[in-house]
Formats: structure tokens, sequence, C-alpha cells
């Protein structure tokens, strides 16, 4: 039985042949409420597996073990951030938020903004916040942390709220 929050499992590979490789994953025995994420650490990927359970890369004939590129991570953490307050009322398609690389994107209805600035505020998966930022127009963009992972980003407008789960790639220079 799964009983923490969070599960790290490395994935030790052993390519003989150069070409491309997939690795894919059948999720269809699974039935976890944990969410399953891969993540290659030399590319800087995150794949939420339930979404795209096939990765693709290219690889060179190592002739040995590959043991600290890949890792499968299970979350399990569901927190008060995601839950809707009393005084809340649920954003719907008012509200949108989309991962892009190491970056989001908060979308938001011109009624919205037209009420007033709201605030962006983007939690890890633990619950703590990260960074708060004022969303003072109908689009803002964010950089997320530096790590590649799982975060919550809530957007508030009012007592319009919205909060979601975004992978990212991290932010590599």
């Amino acid at each position: 039985a799964l009983n923490q929050g969070i599960y790290e499992i490395p994935l030790i590979v052993r390519n003989q042949v150069e070409g491309e490789v997939s690795i894919e994953f059948d999720l269809t025995y699974f039935s976890s409420d944990h969410s399953v994420y891969f993540e290659d650490k030399v590319r800087g990927v995150m794949l939420n597996l339930r979404e795209d359970n096939t990765y693709r890369l290219e690889a060179d004939a190592t002739g040995g073990d590959i043991n600290d590129r890949f890792v499968l991570s299970l979350y399990s953490i569901t927190t008060d951030i995601e839950q809707i307050g009393e005084n809340e009322v649920e954003a719907g398609r008012d509200i949108q938020i989309k991962a892009a690389g190491s970056m989001a994107l908060i979308s938001v209805s011109s009624n919205l903004i037209s009420e007033g600035p709201g605030v962006i505020e983007i939690y890890s998966m633990s619950g703590r916040k990260l960074q708060e930022v004022p969303a003072h127009s109908s689009r803002t963009l964010i950089i997320l942390p530096q790590e590649s992972g799982v975060y919550i980003i809530r957007a508030r407008f009012g007592k319009v709220v919205k909060s979601e789960r975004v992978v990212t790639a991290g932010n590599f220079e």
C-alpha cells in the first residue's frame, strides 16, 4: 500500500544499441490516487504519465547502466491550497493556468480584470508558499522555480479562485 505522500523511484536503464529508444509505462492496473511523473534529469523533462505514457530519446551505445538519469515520482498530496474556501467561488473558465517549460501562463477573462488586480501564488507540493505575484493584466507569465517538478498555482481575483497543479521542466541555464 502506498501510504506516504511522495515516492521517488530511480530507474536504471541499460542501453547497448545506438538510436531512438521509447520508454513506455502501462498504468492500467495502477489505481492509486497518486500522480505519476517520469523525469529525465539530463534533458530537464518532467512527464505526467497519466496524460502521456511514452517517452522517446536518442540514445548512445553506452554499454553500461545509466542509473542517475531517470526517476519515477509518485505524488499524493492534497493541501487546503487546492480547496475553494468558504467565501470563494470556483473560477471555471474565467481563469486558465498553463505550464510552458519553466514558466506558467495565467490567463484571466476581461470581466475579472475589470473588477481589479489579482494575486497569483506558487506553492510546493508540500503546501509551502514559494512566490506571490500581483496580476494586473489579462495574461501574466510567471517564471517557476529552477527545479523541475510539480507545483500548485493558485490565482485569486476578488472571490474568484482557481488552483491547478503544473509540471515544469525547470529553469536550466
